[in-house]
C-alpha cells in the first residue's frame, strides 16, 4: 500500500504524471473517453497484474488530470474494479480450486460467465458518475462495446487460455476497442514526452519484475525466496527506489515527497489492519462455514443469499482471496447437499465477493488520502460515505442480478 501512494506522489511531485495524464489524453481524444479508458480499462488492467489495490491508486492521478473532481476521480477509480476475481493473476481462483476440488479452469470460466453482468453495470455506473445523461450517445455506444469485448474476451481465455491471464487479457481486449473509437479519423499522433516515458518505467519495472518472477518460481518451486520474488511489495519498493533516478528529482524533493506518502499511509493502513484483522478473526472461528451452513438451512433462498453471503464477505475482508478461503468450501458442500450445481454457487459467491471488494471503507479510506496527497484542497464532502454511495448502489443492482442467475442456473 505504501509503495503504490509513494510511486503515485513521486511521479506528481515530479511531473511525469502530468507528462503521462496529456499523452494518453490526447491518445484517445475527449475527456469523456478518458475517464471511460481510465475507469474501464487502466484500473482493471493493473489490477489484474499486481493486485493491492494499486489499480485505484494508478487511477486516480490519471481520472484527476482529465479534470475530474476529486470525489468523481475516487468513485470512478473505485467502479473500476470490476475484475477482482483475476485479480494479481489470480490468487482467488486458485483457493476456490483447492477448497472446492474443481479445476481452475471450470471455476474460472464459470465465475466469468457471473461476472459480465458486472462488468456492464459498472461499466454503465463510471459513465453516470462522470455526466449521465449529458453524455453523447456516441459514449454509451463505446461504453456498452468496450464491456462486450471485455466480457467475452474473459470467457474466452478463461476457457481457452489460462484464468490466470484473464484480467489481463480482457483489459487489453477493452484498451483495443476504446482505442480504436479514438483514433477513427484521426490523423496527427503525438508521441509521448521523455519524461512521461521515464515516468512509465516504475511500471514497468513492476510488471517485467513479477513476470519473471512468477517463470521463476514456476520452475524452481515454492520455497522462501520465489514468495518473496512474486510479492507485488517487493517490485513496488524497487521501483519506489529507483523512480527518483528515472524522473531526475532533487534529493529534497524526493524525501519531501516520501514524508508526504508517509503521513498519508499512516491512516489508510490503520484503517485497512482493522479491516484485515477483522476477516482474519471471522475465518478462524468458523463464520465462513456457520454462515454457509446458515444458508443452506433456508433451502429454497439458498440462490439468492449466495450473493449477499459474497457481498459481506468481500466488503468485510476486503479482498477476493480471503473470502474464497473463507466461502469456497463451505458453500461447496452445502450446495451440494442441497443437490444444487455447486461450481455455479462458488462462483456467484467469488463475482459477487469481487465486486464488494470496491465497497470496503478501507478502500475508500486508502483512495481518499491518494486523492488528498495530489491534489490538496478541495475535499469538503468529500466522505467515505458519499465516496462509497455508488459503488453501494452497483453492488445492490449486481447482487440482486446474480441471485436471479443464480436462481435459473443453480
Amino acid at each position: 500500500m505504501f509503495g503504490g501512494i509513494a510511486l503515485a506522489n513521486l511521479l506528481h511531485a515530479s511531473g511525469a504524471q502530468k507528462d503521462i495524464n496529456t499523452w494518453l489524453n490526447r491518445l484517445v481524444v475527449s475527456p469523456e473517453r478518458a475517464a471511460l479508458f481510465y475507469g474501464l480499462v487502466l484500473v482493471p488492467l493493473i489490477e489484474s497484474l499486481v493486485g493491492w489495490g494499486l489499480g485505484v491508486i494508478t487511477g486516480i492521478p490519471m481520472l484527476l488530470g482529465t479534470g475530474l473532481s476529486k470525489l468523481k476521480a475516487i468513485q470512478i477509480a473505485l467502479l473500476g474494479m470490476m475484475l477482482c476475481p483475476w485479480g494479481a493473476f489470480a490468487p482467488s481462483l486458485i483457493v476456490a480450486s483447492d477448497f472446492t476440488g474443481f479445476s481452475q479452469t471450470t471455476i474460472g470460466t464459470v465465475t466469468a460467465f457471473y461476472n459480465v453482468p458486472v462488468i456492464f453495470i459498472l461499466a454503465i455506473s463510471i459513465l453516470v458518475v462522470h455526466g449521465g445523461a449529458a453524455l453523447r450517445v456516441k459514449m454509451w455506444i463505446e461504453c456498452l462495446a468496450t464491456a462486450s469485448m471485455m466480457g467475452i474476451t474473459l470467457i474466452a481465455v478463461n476457457a481457452f487460455v489460462a484464468p490466470s491471464l484473464a484480467g489481463v487479457l480482457a483489459s487489453l481486449g477493452a484498451a483495443v476497442i476504446l482505442v480504436l473509437f479514438a483514433r477513427r479519423g484521426q490523423q496527427e499522433y503525438h508521441p509521448p514526452t521523455a519524461l512521461a516515458v521515464r515516468g512509465m518505467m516504475p511500471y514497468v519495472i513492476v510488471l517485467v519484475g513479477l513476470a519473471l518472477s512468477t517463470i521463476l518460481a514456476a520452475f524452481v518451486g515454492p520455497s522462501t525466496y520465489t514468495k518473496l520474488l512474486t510479492n507485488p511489495a517487493t517490485w513496488l519498493t524497487v521501483a519506489v527506489a529507483f523512480t527518483p533516478l528515472l524522473v531526475r528529482m532533487a534529493s529534497r524533493d524526493t524525501w519531501s515527497s516520501l514524508a508526504s506518502s508517509t503521513r498519508a499511509w499512516g491512516p489508510a493502513f490503520s484503517v485497512t489492519l482493522l479491516f484485515v484483522l477483522f476477516g482474519v478473526l471471522l475465518s478462524l472461528n468458523g463464520m465462513g462455514t456457520s454462515l454457509a451452513e446458515g444458508i443452506a438451512l433456508l433451502g429454497g433462498a439458498f440462490a439468492v443469499l449466495v450473493p449477499i453471503s459474497g457481498f459481506i464477505a468481500g466488503f468485510v475482508t476486503s479482498s477476493n482471496t480471503a473470502s474464497a478461503a473463507m466461502l469456497a468450501g463451505p458453500l461447496n458442500v452445502s450446495a451440494s447437499g442441497l443437490g444444487l450445481d455447486s461450481v455455479h454457487a462458488v462462483s456467484v459467491q467469488t463475482a459477487a465477493s469481487g465486486a464488494a471488494v470496491m465497497c470496503s471503507p478501507a478502500r475508500a479510506e486508502v483512495s481518499r488520502q491518494t486523492a488528498n496527497l495530489l491534489s490538496p484542497g478541495g475535499d469538503e464532502g468529500v466522505t467515505v460515505a458519499r465516496i462509497l454511495s455508488p459503488a453501494l448502489l452497483a453492488n445492490t443492482i449486481i447482487v440482486a442480478l446474480l441471485a436471479g442467475l443464480g436462481y435459473i442456473f443453480f
